[in-house]
Protein backbone atom coordinates (compact mmCIF):
# COMPACT_ATOMS: atom_id res chain seq x y z
CA UNK A 1 0.00 0.00 0.00
CA UNK A 2 1.00 3.47 -1.30
CA UNK A 3 2.36 5.22 2.69
CA UNK A 4 0.46 8.66 1.24
CA UNK A 5 -2.77 7.32 1.57
CA UNK A 6 -3.95 8.15 5.41
CA UNK A 7 -6.57 6.05 6.83
CA UNK A 8 -8.66 7.34 10.16
CA UNK A 9 -8.39 5.72 13.58
CA UNK A 10 -11.54 3.74 12.45
CA UNK A 11 -10.41 2.60 9.34
CA UNK A 12 -11.84 5.20 6.85
CA UNK A 13 -9.94 6.52 3.65
CA UNK A 14 -9.55 10.19 4.82
CA UNK A 15 -8.34 11.39 0.73
CA UNK A 16 -11.62 9.22 -0.36
CA UNK A 17 -13.95 11.29 1.54
CA UNK A 18 -12.31 14.33 0.24
CA UNK A 19 -12.63 13.12 -2.91
CA UNK A 20 -15.99 12.44 -2.76
CA UNK A 21 -16.59 15.79 -0.92
CA UNK A 22 -14.80 17.50 -3.96
CA UNK A 23 -17.67 15.87 -6.76
CA UNK A 24 -20.78 17.24 -4.20
CA UNK A 25 -19.32 21.07 -5.18
CA UNK A 26 -20.16 20.48 -8.35
CA UNK A 27 -23.16 21.65 -10.95
CA UNK A 28 -26.12 19.77 -10.87
CA UNK A 29 -25.90 16.45 -13.45
CA UNK A 30 -29.05 14.31 -13.40
CA UNK A 31 -28.97 10.94 -15.17
CA UNK A 32 -32.18 8.98 -16.71
CA UNK A 33 -32.39 5.57 -18.46
CA UNK A 34 -35.95 4.46 -19.49
CA UNK A 35 -37.33 2.11 -21.63
CA UNK A 36 -37.36 4.59 -24.49
CA UNK A 37 -34.19 6.68 -24.04
CA UNK A 38 -31.55 7.50 -21.83
CA UNK A 39 -29.81 11.18 -20.94
CA UNK A 40 -28.09 13.31 -18.78
CA UNK A 41 -28.33 16.97 -18.75
CA UNK A 42 -26.10 19.07 -17.15
CA UNK A 43 -25.49 22.39 -15.84
CA UNK A 44 -23.35 25.09 -16.84
CA UNK A 45 -21.61 27.65 -13.97
CA UNK A 46 -20.78 30.86 -15.04
CA UNK A 47 -17.32 31.42 -12.52
CA UNK A 48 -16.55 34.11 -11.64
CA UNK A 49 -14.11 35.79 -14.00
CA UNK A 50 -11.42 37.08 -11.07
CA UNK A 51 -11.13 33.26 -9.90
CA UNK A 52 -10.03 29.88 -11.66
CA UNK A 53 -12.35 27.46 -10.82
CA UNK A 54 -10.67 24.00 -9.20
CA UNK A 55 -14.19 22.32 -9.59
CA UNK A 56 -14.66 21.36 -13.27
CA UNK A 57 -17.74 19.20 -15.19
CA UNK A 58 -17.61 18.01 -18.81
CA UNK A 59 -20.00 16.47 -21.40
CA UNK A 60 -17.92 14.49 -24.06
CA UNK A 61 -19.30 12.32 -26.51
CA UNK A 62 -17.09 9.15 -26.92
CA UNK A 63 -18.87 8.51 -30.24
CA UNK A 64 -22.90 8.49 -31.75
CA UNK A 65 -23.93 5.68 -29.04
CA UNK A 66 -21.84 6.42 -25.63
CA UNK A 67 -21.79 9.90 -23.97
CA UNK A 68 -20.35 10.45 -19.90
CA UNK A 69 -20.64 13.26 -17.42
CA UNK A 70 -17.28 13.95 -15.73
CA UNK A 71 -17.56 15.89 -11.91
CA UNK A 72 -14.64 16.47 -10.26
CA UNK A 73 -11.29 18.15 -9.52
CA UNK A 74 -9.92 19.53 -13.42
CA UNK A 75 -6.64 18.08 -12.98
CA UNK A 76 -7.69 14.62 -12.21
CA UNK A 77 -10.22 15.44 -15.25
CA UNK A 78 -8.21 15.93 -17.65
CA UNK A 79 -5.69 13.39 -16.60
CA UNK A 80 -8.65 10.64 -17.11
CA UNK A 81 -10.36 12.00 -20.28
CA UNK A 82 -6.75 11.45 -21.98
CA UNK A 83 -5.94 7.69 -20.61
CA UNK A 84 -9.69 6.77 -21.36
CA UNK A 85 -9.93 8.22 -24.77
CA UNK A 86 -6.62 6.32 -25.71
CA UNK A 87 -7.78 3.05 -24.59
CA UNK A 88 -11.22 3.58 -26.85
CA UNK A 89 -9.15 4.40 -29.56
CA UNK A 90 -6.98 1.42 -29.13
CA UNK A 91 -9.91 -0.91 -28.95
CA UNK A 92 -11.25 0.62 -31.93
CA UNK A 93 -8.07 -0.05 -34.18
CA UNK A 94 -7.73 -3.89 -32.51
CA UNK A 95 -11.40 -4.32 -32.76
CA UNK A 96 -12.76 -1.94 -36.28
CA UNK A 97 -15.97 -1.35 -33.93
CA UNK A 98 -16.97 1.02 -31.24
CA UNK A 99 -16.75 -0.37 -27.36
CA UNK A 100 -20.41 -1.51 -26.08
CA UNK A 101 -21.58 0.72 -22.65
CA UNK A 102 -20.39 -2.28 -20.39
CA UNK A 103 -17.04 -2.22 -21.53
CA UNK A 104 -16.66 1.03 -21.64
CA UNK A 105 -17.62 1.45 -17.98
CA UNK A 106 -15.28 -0.92 -17.57
CA UNK A 107 -12.57 0.94 -19.32
CA UNK A 108 -13.46 4.31 -17.20
CA UNK A 109 -13.82 2.03 -13.81
CA UNK A 110 -10.19 0.50 -14.26
CA UNK A 111 -9.00 4.53 -15.11
CA UNK A 112 -10.88 5.66 -12.12
CA UNK A 113 -10.25 3.33 -9.71
CA UNK A 114 -8.32 3.58 -6.65
CA UNK A 115 -6.52 0.25 -7.46
CA UNK A 116 -3.76 0.13 -10.31
CA UNK A 117 -3.03 -3.46 -11.65
CA UNK A 118 0.26 -2.29 -13.60
CA UNK A 119 2.24 -5.46 -14.21
CA UNK A 120 -0.29 -7.53 -13.17
CA UNK A 121 0.30 -6.41 -9.72
CA UNK A 122 -2.70 -5.03 -7.63
CA UNK A 123 -1.68 -2.06 -4.98
CA UNK A 124 -3.04 1.46 -4.30
CA UNK A 125 -2.70 4.53 -6.36
CA UNK A 126 -1.18 7.33 -4.33
CA UNK A 127 -4.43 9.01 -3.81
CA UNK A 128 -8.03 8.77 -4.81
CA UNK A 129 -8.97 10.72 -8.17
CA UNK A 130 -11.65 13.58 -7.30
CA UNK A 131 -13.70 12.28 -10.83
CA UNK A 132 -16.96 10.95 -10.51
CA UNK A 133 -18.58 9.93 -14.25
CA UNK A 134 -21.76 9.23 -15.32
CA UNK A 135 -21.94 7.16 -18.78
CA UNK A 136 -24.53 6.78 -20.83
CA UNK A 137 -24.76 4.68 -23.77
CA UNK A 138 -27.05 2.37 -26.25
CA UNK A 139 -26.22 -0.73 -27.84
CA UNK A 140 -27.03 -4.70 -28.62
CA UNK A 141 -28.57 -5.24 -25.40
CA UNK A 142 -30.36 -1.64 -25.03
CA UNK A 143 -29.73 1.61 -22.90
CA UNK A 144 -27.40 1.58 -20.21
CA UNK A 145 -26.74 4.30 -17.38
CA UNK A 146 -23.53 3.67 -15.16
CA UNK A 147 -22.12 5.55 -12.33
CA UNK A 148 -18.62 5.62 -11.32
CA UNK A 149 -17.09 6.93 -8.07
CA UNK A 150 -14.13 8.21 -6.91
CA UNK A 151 -13.67 4.89 -4.87
CA UNK A 152 -13.87 3.53 -8.80
CA UNK A 153 -17.23 1.72 -7.66
CA UNK A 154 -19.19 1.16 -10.74
CA UNK A 155 -23.29 0.41 -10.36
CA UNK A 156 -25.77 0.42 -13.29
CA UNK A 157 -28.70 3.12 -12.31
CA UNK A 158 -32.21 3.61 -13.42
CA UNK A 159 -31.52 7.57 -12.44
CA UNK A 160 -28.72 8.86 -10.92
CA UNK A 161 -27.24 12.47 -9.86
CA UNK A 162 -23.83 14.10 -9.32
CA UNK A 163 -22.90 17.66 -7.53
CA UNK A 164 -24.52 19.84 -5.80
CA UNK A 165 -28.29 19.33 -4.50
CA UNK A 166 -27.29 15.52 -5.37
CA UNK A 167 -29.86 14.15 -2.34
CA UNK A 168 -32.60 16.51 -3.04
CA UNK A 169 -32.34 15.49 -6.78
CA UNK A 170 -32.59 11.58 -5.82
CA UNK A 171 -35.65 12.11 -4.05
CA UNK A 172 -36.96 13.62 -6.87
CA UNK A 173 -36.32 11.11 -9.25
CA UNK A 174 -37.14 8.56 -6.61
CA UNK A 175 -40.36 9.70 -6.50
CA UNK A 176 -41.32 10.46 -10.34
CA UNK A 177 -39.13 8.31 -12.66
CA UNK A 178 -40.94 5.63 -14.38
CA UNK A 179 -39.24 2.78 -15.73
CA UNK A 180 -41.69 3.28 -19.23
CA UNK A 181 -41.70 7.00 -19.18
CA UNK A 182 -41.33 8.87 -23.09
CA UNK A 183 -38.31 10.54 -23.79
CA UNK A 184 -40.28 13.65 -23.67
CA UNK A 185 -41.73 12.67 -20.05
CA UNK A 186 -38.01 12.09 -19.08
CA UNK A 187 -36.51 15.68 -20.05
CA UNK A 188 -39.56 17.39 -18.59
CA UNK A 189 -38.93 15.56 -15.75
CA UNK A 190 -35.33 16.50 -15.88
CA UNK A 191 -36.09 20.36 -16.49
CA UNK A 192 -38.67 20.15 -13.81
CA UNK A 193 -36.07 19.62 -11.23
CA UNK A 194 -33.25 21.65 -12.28
CA UNK A 195 -36.10 24.65 -12.19
CA UNK A 196 -36.56 23.61 -8.40
CA UNK A 197 -32.96 23.41 -7.37
CA UNK A 198 -31.30 26.52 -9.11
CA UNK A 199 -34.86 28.39 -8.83
CA UNK A 200 -34.69 31.83 -10.47
CA UNK A 201 -31.06 31.25 -11.87
CA UNK A 202 -32.69 28.33 -14.54
CA UNK A 203 -32.12 29.34 -17.94
CA UNK A 204 -31.81 26.53 -20.46
CA UNK A 205 -28.85 28.26 -22.11
CA UNK A 206 -26.97 27.31 -18.94
CA UNK A 207 -27.59 23.49 -19.89
CA UNK A 208 -25.92 21.07 -22.10
CA UNK A 209 -28.25 17.73 -23.18
CA UNK A 210 -27.09 14.60 -24.27
CA UNK A 211 -30.47 12.40 -25.61
CA UNK A 212 -29.57 8.99 -26.91
CA UNK A 213 -33.64 7.20 -28.08
CA UNK A 214 -33.49 3.49 -28.04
Amino acid sequence: MNESNNFSSDGRLIQLEYATEAIKLGSIILGINTKSCVFLILEKRKDDTLNESIIGQKMIKFNKSLCCVISGLTSDVRFLIEQIQIKLSNYFFVSNEHTNVENCGKIIFNSASLFDNSNGQKYFKSRPLGVAFLLCGIDQDGSSLIQIDPSGTIKKKKYASLGSGQEESLFMLKESYRKNMSSKEALILGEKILRILIEKNFNLDNHEFCLLVC
